[in-house]
This record gives structure tokens, sequence and C-alpha cells, in this order.
């Protein structure tokens, strides 16, 4: 566990807020809890910090995995399992962070590199998988399907997209994306009967390389739309894929035809954080700090000018129910980051509670507990000492 000490912290809640909020700093690695009630959230009512836990350095991270049992897996540069009371049940020394996924018999997924795990809930090492030699790394996933198979797109001369069965066999790969920037740290978008994956390299496209494409979950080509500085795209709970470019957000049937698009007003050149909530109501940030948000149907529902600050924010994350969404911001120019709670019906501001300690600030999304009472928000502290 590389000589850490847990720190645990334990506040009253001056109010009847929000839901436990968990914050997970995996430079300085701290899991915080705060505690309140979605129900009774009023704006600006922040809850309090319950306990901490110290993790590993990493930058950036995927959002925390929350498992039926409620126990929680991050992939700082140590995989770890952490119980909601914030106590460390077992770690594993793996570098290059990815996301953590579940499958149906609880167990757990996760890659390094070229190589994707699963382990036993109790931490014991199944199998491995590690891609032949000529890719660069996974890009996204690993992500559990509702078949139970395990899903990766992996870069450059690698397999490219591939499925994996729960024992670990390789089921099919369609090679062929690549992208200029490195790897990622995204669970693969996956719609019910299919994926969906934007790169600048991507299989299927004819007009030129970079674009969206679809395969199905047999490991069939489907269709490849070619665009021009594409983002990775969003698969909506409806099954459409939605995607930005430069001021444009698009939402494409699962056919690959285009259902709708979206113009930004201008200056429109940014857009980032693409999410949508389980309503598939759709949560985007347009120029950095205003948030939007559009109907199913591409239709504006309320926008927020302002509400990151001077912060750059990640992407938002929707809590169960899909009444509130949270998201935090990374440390930027010389400003800790911060973490906001918003109604999700108006755009309204719940609370907001400043992230502390040197050069803090967010390194990737929150997630909620199963019941939505609990956030835990990764955090990074830029020159940090591990703990």
């Amino acid at each position: 566990m590389k000589n850490l000490v847990p720190r645990h912290l334990t506040m009253r809640n001056p109010s009847s807020g929000f839901p436990i909020l968990g914050l997970v700093l995996p430079l300085c690695g701290l899991l915080i809890c705060f505690v309140g009630s979605i129900s009774t959230a009023s704006a600006q009512a922040a809850g309090e910090i319950i306990w901490s836990v110290d993790l590993t350095y990493t930058p950036s991270t995927a959002a925390p995995r929350v498992a039926p049992d409620g126990n929680i897996y991050l992939h700082s540069e140590d995989l770890y399992k952490i119980s909601p009371v914030g106590q460390i049940l077992w770690s594993k020394d793996s570098g290059d962070s990815k996301p953590v996924d579940i499958g149906p018999d609880g167990t757990v997924y996760s890659g390094s590199g070229l190589t994707i795990f699963a382990y036993t809930p109790a931490g014991q090492l199944i199998w491995s998988f590690t891609e032949p030699p000529g890719g660069q790394g996974i890009m996204a996933g690993p992500t559990v399907g509702a078949d139970g198979n395990i899903y990766a797109v992996t870069d450059g001369g690698g397999l490219g997209a591939l499925a994996l069965n729960p024992a670990g066999s390789l089921l099919w790969n369609v090679p062929g994306y690549s992208n200029n920037d490195g790897t990622g740290i995204k669970p693969v978008p996956l719609a019910p009967d299919r994926l969906y994956f934007a790169e600048e390299f991507v299989p299927g496209c004819t007009d030129f390389a970079e674009g969206l494409n679809a395969v199905d979950l047999d490991g069939n080509l489907l269709w490849c739309v070619s665009f021009s500085g594409v983002a990775r795209p969003v698969a909506s709970p409806n099954g459409d894929a939605l995607m930005n470019d430069t001021g444009t957000l698009y939402d494409y049937n699962p056919d690959g035809s285009r259902e709708w698009s979206f113009q930004f007003p201008f200056p429109s050149g940014t857009l980032l954080g693409l999410t949508t909530g389980p309503d598939a109501n759709i949560y985007i940030f347009h120029s950095y700090v205003n948030l939007w948000s559009l109907t199913p149907t591409g239709k504006k529902r309320w926008q927020v000018d302002g509400i990151a600050g001077g912060t750059f924010p990640v992407m938002p994350t929707v809590s169960p129910d899909g009444s509130v969404l949270v998201f935090p911001t990374v440390y930027s120019f010389g400003v800790n980051g911060k973490v906001v709670a918003v109604n999700s019906a108006d755009g309204a501001v719940l609370w907001t509670l400043p992230i502390t300690g040197p050069s803090a600030g967010a390194s990737g999304p929150v997630a909620f507990s199963n019941d939505g009472a609990t956030v835990y928000v990764p955090v990074t502290e830029i020159g940090g000492v591990n703990k």
C-alpha cells in the first residue's frame, strides 16, 4: 500500500443539506464525506466532512465506481476497494489509471497499459488479458455490458474495439482506432446493443479518417460518420449517440442517421463535460464556465452562466433519480477547485464547497452512491507528497 496513512475526519451536519459527499483525493488522496438529504437540499446548504482516507498520487482519474453492496472502487496510481465508512479494504499496485467496473457476479475489472485485470471482490486476481505487442494501451474501458461481457478500445496498432467474456477470453476485435494524444480514462460508451466511439482515426469512415462509428456487440462494424474535431461520444439512455465538435452538439440515431443538432451561441468554440441523466436530459459546459441543459430532442431547458467561475469544470454526474447533478472543478490559474451541486430541473445552485489543500482540485468526475445519499469526488493536490 506504499506506506499510506489513512486520515479520518468526522463533522456534524449543520443543516439538512445535500447528500453525503465523499472526496477522493488521489495525490494526497483524501476521501471526505458530507451528510445531508437530496429531498431537503436548499440553496448553498453544504454538508460537512464525516471521514477521509489517503490514497496514492495520480494527476487524473476516472470516476469512482460504487458496487451494489456500497463499496467504492477507484483506480488512482493503485487500485483500491474502500468501504462505505472510509476503510481501505485492499489495494493493488497498478499504474496508468483506468476506469473500474463491476460484473453481475461482483467481479472487479480494471486496466493498466495493455492489460485488463479481473479480481474477486476480496481482491484475488482471477485472470488478466494483455493485447499483443504493437498497441499503445487502453483508450476506453474496461466497461461491462448488459450481457456481462467486458468491452474496451485500445490505441494505435492494438486490437482496437474488443470484447472479452467473463472468463477473460477474446470474443472479437475491430482494429483501426488511434489517438495522437495518447490513451484515456473513460468508460466505453455502450448502448444496449452496440458501442459508440469517436477518434482521430476510426475504422469505417470514408470521407476522412476522423469520425464517429458504431460496432454491435457481436463485433460488426455498423457505420461511421466522418467528423472534424470530434470529442468522445456519450451513449444516451434512449440508445442514441451524442457527440460535440466545435460549438455544435449532435444526436445520432442507432442507425447512424442524424436526429438533430444544436448550435451554441458565439463564442461557441469550446464544449466539454457532455453527460446525460437517467431521463436522457443532456448537460454540457459551454465556453468552459457556462452550464447548459437540453432535452433529449435537442431543445434548450436552461443555462447558468459563469457557474464554474475561474476554474475549469469536470464532467457533471447526475444522481440516480435524476434530480441533482454535481460537478467539481480542477486547480486552475493558481485557484483551488470546488464542488458544485445543482438542481437538474432549473440549474439553481444548491451549494458550493471549496476544495482545500495545496494547489488542490478535482482529478475526475464524481460518483453517487446507489441510493443517491453519497457523492465521492476524486481530487488531486499538484506537487503534493504521497501519504
